[in-house]
């Protein structure tokens, strides 16, 4: 199993495969989903950027600022060298459990897959409430968390409906192969809107995982 909730296991692979690699969806695919709900002028961050094409392709769409961030020194260094000459893209290296931002500082987030990614480490169920809690709090009131990921409803709600004060929505886009083809098997985006303040005490504390004894899912392993 490789082992993607490890960032040592990130740096490794992106000082191997350098050239960019989109997870799950194009942003070509995801655009039709996105664009009702992401304004062209939101300050957007993008959690677990890796090496994708994803900020590039919105900035060139007409979006004016992306802050992108990952967990990776090596990946992050490697998009600063290949975006320094646009302005309208940011990277730092950067923790989504612990997100150095002030609070209400973005109209959207959007993640491909790091939820994913870490559900597959250690501790994967209190890493991903902390990972929602932080999100939750650097979105302004009204502001929008699009989360893609290869997990259906019964098994992503648990972890997104812990942090309350959501509306949720649910798409499922069919996985599309390089040839154009469609797989029968799909990916699913969850639109997330923030509807009440951070500073009311609505959430489950990450640290309730810590003193119960869960027992994870098989699937969470098996990253595809």
């Amino acid at each position: 199993m490789s082992d993607y909730g490890n960032k040592a296991y990130w740096n490794e692979r992106y000082k191997k495969e350098p050239e960019p690699f989109e997870w799950y969806q194009s942003y070509e695919n995801l655009k039709t989903f996105i664009e009702p709900h992401v304004p062209k002028t939101a300050a957007i961050l993008h959690i677990g950027c890796g090496n994708s094409k994803l900020c590039e392709d919105m900035v060139n769409d007409g979006y004016t600022k992306i802050v992108n961030i990952d967990i990776s020194s090596v990946v992050i260094s490697d998009m600063k060298e290949r975006y320094k000459n646009n302005p309208k893209l940011e990277f730092c290296v950067m923790d989504c459990r612990t997100l150095d931002f002030e609070d209400k500082s973005f109209g959207v987030v959007i993640d491909k897959g790091t939820l994913d990614a870490v559900l597959c480490g250690d501790n994967s169920f209190y890493n991903a409430a902390l990972m929602m809690k932080e999100i939750y709090r650097v979105l302004t009131p009204g502001g929008v968390f699009i989360e893609v990921s290869y997990g259906g409803p019964d098994m992503r709600l648990t972890h997104l409906k812990n942090q309350t004060g959501w509306t949720i929505e649910t798409r499922t886009i069919r996985k599309t192969y390089h040839s154009g083809t469609e797989d029968e098997d799909a990916h699913f985006m969850y639109i997330m809107t923030k509807t009440t303040n951070p500073s009311e005490p609505n959430s489950v504390s990450p640290d309730s995982y810590l003193k119960i004894n869960i027992l994870e899912d098989d699937e969470e392993s098996n990253q595809e």
